[in-house]
């Protein structure tokens, strides 16, 4: 149907909207870079300017807020001696939360995180033998570990009440600020 100077065109054609594509996705990506950039430098700020525990997780966890939509926001502190992780700091829903839940290292999938020292991004919670209920309406959860100076402090752990909520950009963003949440946490339990 087609001559061949237009196959050759619509080739043409093609291989420029391609290349098209390719730059629009490369611009999007490094402006999504440059954005968690500017991000975790305003929150290494924010961090720097409080030794009160309380006061710095609360602005951690509104910082993490403005990149990911996260239903609940944990802080688990290890307790080294114990081998147990006790919840520092809840937010569920926008509201502070009272938690009692103490997890023994490798218990649940805070636990586990934290023994393996590794993080978990779980796209349907209800499909994985070690989540813990706790939070009945919570579908995925991404939990990393807390790490300073190569040993595990604690972790820190996202709900979210979406199956497959959690990105693996919302996991490269945390684990980037992972490190420095756990030394700031340190320096503040130290001070």
């Amino acid at each position: 149907y087609f001559r061949e100077d237009q196959v050759k065109l619509l080739n043409l054609l093609a291989s420029q909207i391609a290349i098209a594509i390719e730059n629009a996705r490369v611009y999007e990506s490094e402006r999504r870079n440059r954005e968690l950039l500017a991000l975790l430098y305003d929150i290494s700020l924010e961090m720097g300017s409080t030794l009160e525990v309380d006061e710095l997780v609360h602005k951690i966890a509104a910082a993490v807020k403005q990149k990911i939509n996260y239903q609940t926001f944990s802080i688990f502190l290890l307790d080294e001696k114990q081998g147990l992780l006790r919840p520092k700091f809840v937010i569920r829903s926008n509201e502070r939360e009272n938690q009692k839940l103490v997890l023994p290292l490798g218990t649940g999938l805070i636990g586990t995180a934290a023994k393996l020292s590794v993080p978990l991004r779980i796209a349907d919670v209800t499909k994985d033998s070690r989540y813990l209920n706790v939070h009945t309406e919570t579908r995925s959860e991404l939990v990393v570990p807390l790490a300073s100076k190569g040993r595990v402090v604690g972790v820190v752990d996202l709900e979210s009440t979406e199956v497959g909520y959690f990105t693996e950009y919302h996991e490269r963003f945390l684990m980037t600020l992972a490190s420095r949440m756990a030394s700031a946490l340190v320096n503040a339990e130290l001070y």
